[in-house]
Order: C-alpha cells, then sequence, then structure tokens
C-alpha cells in the first residue's frame, strides 16, 4: 500500500520548487509578477525566496553596501524624503506645502533656503515647521529651553550695549 495521496487542486495551490510544500496560491505565500513565467505566479514561495534573499545579501555584503550608498549618493532628495516620512511621518506632499507656506524661508532668520529641515517638539513630536540647518541645529543646541533662549537674548543685548559705550 503506499502513502494516501492527498488532493491537490492545483488551480488554488503551487507547489514550492525549492522547499517541495504545497501552499495556497495566495499573494501571502507566492510572489506574483506578470513578467514571471506563464502564470505570473513565480515558481518558489515567499518564505523561501526571502531565506535565497538573505543570504545572497550576507554573502555580498560589500556589494550591496556599495550599491545602498551609490543610489543614496545619486537619489538625495528621495533620501531626504524617506528621512522625513521616517522620522516625523510627513509625506512629499505635505513638506512641500509647509515650503511653499513658507515661500522656502526659514521660520526663524526668514532666509530663502532650496530645501529646509523639518523642526519638532522632542516632547510631543508634533512639527512645528521648517527651519534652515543653522537655526534648526542652534534650537537643538538650546535643548528648546526657552528660558536658555532668553537668556542668550539678554546675554547678546547687553553685549552689543557694553560694545556700543566703549
Amino acid at each position: 500500500m503506499g502513502r494516501p495521496l492527498l488532493k491537490i487542486d492545483r488551480d488554488t495551490e503551487r507547489c514550492c520548487t525549492k522547499c517541495g510544500v504545497w501552499k495556497e496560491r495566495s499573494v501571502e505565500n507566492f510572489c506574483y509578477r506578470k513578467e514571471s513565467g506563464f502564470t505570473g505566479w513565480e515558481t518558489i514561495c515567499r518564505k523561501c525566496k526571502t531565506a535565497r534573499s538573505r543570504k545572497w545579501m550576507k554573502d555580498n555584503h560589500a556589494h550591496v553596501t556599495a550599491k545602498a550608498k551609490e543610489w543614496k549618493r545619486n537619489n538625495p532628495e528621495k533620501v531626504a524624503e524617506q528621512k522625513r516620512r521616517h522620522d516625523h511621518g510627513l509625506t512629499n506632499g505635505a513638506y512641500l506645502a509647509m515650503y511653499q507656506a513658507q515661500e522656502g524661508k526659514c521660520l526663524l532668520c526668514l532666509i530663502y533656503y532650496p530645501s529646509l529641515h523639518v523642526d519638532h517638539c522632542h516632547e510631543t513630536k508634533i512639527i512645528r515647521g521648517l527651519l534652515c540647518r543653522h537655526c534648526n541645529m542652534a534650537l537643538g543646541q538650546f535643548k528648546d529651553d526657552v528660558a536658555r533662549i532668553a537668556r542668550a537674548v539678554q546675554y547678546l543685548e547687553e553685549s552689543r550695549c557694553k560694545l556700543e559705550l566703549s
């Protein structure tokens, strides 16, 4: 007597050519691409494909790193867009709307810049506006402490008066 035969529906299931396991033909189990074969479904399951990709990336680490650096160097706008989305949840459209509303000018020094940095409250993570790199770093150096900034303003005003008296 041999093994009992499994009833397989070839219209709804697919066998992975790597692990040999029959799985439901779905986007959770297999990748679907129009240019991939006759049916569009890839022949290996997602789990095997992920394992293969990870192994290849580990074995070719230097190549992967070099390609990533090259892409970042050639796509600075996309890198900045990804960083804004990751760090602040800010879409490119929202950033451009803020930038246009500020007419490309830093909210503190009022100087025009081709791109501005997103300023946010470090406690609440709420975006306050767009600043130039210098003003954004200055606020960071003051730790967003209003009293510290007020003392700095007072110090500058007093030192200006001393210079004028001399």
